[in-house]
Parts: structure tokens; sequence; C-alpha cells
């Protein structure tokens, strides 16, 4: 469940182009990167169950140039996704509403002769734990936090003067257990620690420079560990490791000296054998405004 819904909440904007992953403002300047975005997914399985489902999602990133090359970062989003799940006429609706966790960071690039080395370091704060309630009639509600207080570091390369190509690395470790509590359709509330579902991303990008923006693309592998939640007395549900691949096509058009605007169209394939067909698929929005 939590795979299907990252798949969606993945496009969050101001994190999910690969050039707005690098981009700093300088020694004492700020940007701040409102965003938003749009997915659809639909996986029709060799058994049967099918997923299906939508997502909204709004954030906003801030960056501060702590030096020429070195910036802090906060962001923070909210999401609105809804799957349905299962065999074609017995579907039942899984839905997530809320913030998302919050993060803050650093980001840093080292210029070296002839590329740059790209570096920098996310943390994940958990506000509330992740919690799934049963309503009774096979329905599911989710909020969208994950309750995992986790530190994602990346590293990077860059090469090129009149174009860029990149890669780009992220892991996310977690500090500790992710906290998961569940509520039956008597109202009984069980709680649990998760171990494992941690993330990593490769991302290979590139991008022309214009005259008033960029237009590039990236491909990008995302994959998540197996997962085991505890309940203690109550049992252990467990899921298997997953991954999936993304492409997108970006671009971005500098309206004025402190105003940028970018979007982007992106696909992602799950890897898994056990689809049948699939279509997943989202546009990105964003504005990026220094000062």
């Amino acid at each position: 469940m939590k795979f299907y819904l990252g798949l969606l909440t993945a496009l969050l904007p101001a994190l999910s182009l690969a050039y707005s992953e690098n981009y700093l403002p300088g020694a004492g300047g700020h940007v701040l990167t409102p965003g938003l975005a749009i997915a659809q997914l639909d996986y029709k399985s060799k058994t049967n169950s099918n997923v299906k489902g939508t997502a909204f999602v709004m954030g906003a990133e801030y960056r501060y140039g702590l030096l020429e090359n070195l910036a802090l970062t906060g962001r923070l989003g909210w999401n609105n996704s809804k799957l349905e799940v299962g065999p074609t006429g017995a579907t039942s609706n899984q839905t997530s509403t809320g913030l998302l966790d919050p993060k803050v960071g650093i980001l840093g690039e080292t210029a070296m002769s002839g590329f740059k080395i790209l570096y920098g370091a996310s943390l994940s704060i958990p506000l509330e734990a992740n919690t799934q309630k049963d309503s009774g009639n096979g329905d599911i509600e989710l909020n969208g936090a994950n309750g995992l207080l986790a530190l994602t570091p990346q590293l990077g390369i860059e090469f090129g003067s009149g174009f860029h190509l990149g890669m780009l690395v992220q892991r996310e470790i977690a500090l500790q257990q992710a906290k998961y509590e569940y509520t039956d359709a008597t109202g009984i509330k069980t709680t649990g620690d998760e171990e494992g579902d941690n993330a990593s991303q490769t991302t290979f990008y590139f991008e022309l420079p214009l005259s008033s923006g960029l237009v590039g693309g990236f491909v990008r592998y995302n994959s998540y560990d197996a997962s085991t939640i505890d309940f203690g007395t109550n049992g252990k549900s467990e899921s298997a490791s997953r991954s999936s691949w993304s492409y997108a096509g970006y671009g971005e058009l500098k309206s004025s000296e402190n105003l940028t605007w970018a979007g982007a169209l992106i696909i992602v394939r799950d890897n898994s054998s056990a689809i049948k067909e699939q279509a997943t698929f989202g546009a990105t929005a964003e504005a990026r405004i220094s000062f």
C-alpha cells in the first residue's frame, strides 16, 4: 500500500526534478519554490488484483545560501491520494490525506577540473505515526505521514559546460523504527514498529541551458527495501522489496530576474513480474522565487 502511494506522492514538486536538486541560491540568497503535482496510476496484475488511483500533491521548499556553494533547505508537503484496490467488481477504497513528513537539510557542490561534485543530506522529521483506519466496509483511511525519522544523504557528479550531464544517488537511512498505528472496524487500536521500507534513488539526467531557461530529462531507478511491521502479540505484517523506473522530460522558463517557471511530465514503470498492464504518469508545475 505504501509503495503504491509512494509512486503517486513521489512527484512532490521542488525535489522531483534533477536540476532542482542541484540549484543553489548563492551566499545570503533565498529561494522559495511552491509547486503542485497530479498523478494517475493504473495496474492490472496477472491474478486480477488490480490497483487504480489518483493523487494531488502540493508543497513548497525553501533554500537559504550559507555560502556561495552551500545552502540550508526545508520542505513541507500535503497530499490527497485515492486508490481502488482489488479484483474487478469487488474493489475497496484506500485514501491518504494529510501532511507529508517535513524535511530539513543541506545541499552543496564543489567545482573540480571539468566537473562538479554534488552532495547533501536531508532529515525527515515524523510529526505523527503512520496511521491506517478500517472504516468497516473494506475501505481504508491513511494519513500522509511515514512516521519515520530518517537521514537521506546524497552524492553525485555533473559534467559539461554548454550542457549538463550528471548522476545523483540518494539513500534513506532510518535513525529509528517507523511508528505505525492501525485501527480496526470496531475501533480497537494496535500500534507497531516498522523495520525496512527504506527508499533509494539513482538518477541520470541531461540538461541543455537556453537563453531564457533550459530543457532536460532524467531516468531514475527507485527501490524500496522489504519491510516488517511488528505488532507484538498481535503478530507481524511483511511486505516484499519493490522497485520502479521513472522517466521524465522537463523544462524551465525564466520570466524575470527573480522568477522562474518549471514543469515536467513523468512516467513510472513498476518492475514487478506480477503486473500484466500498467500506466502511471504525472505532471508537475512549480515557481522558483529568488529574493
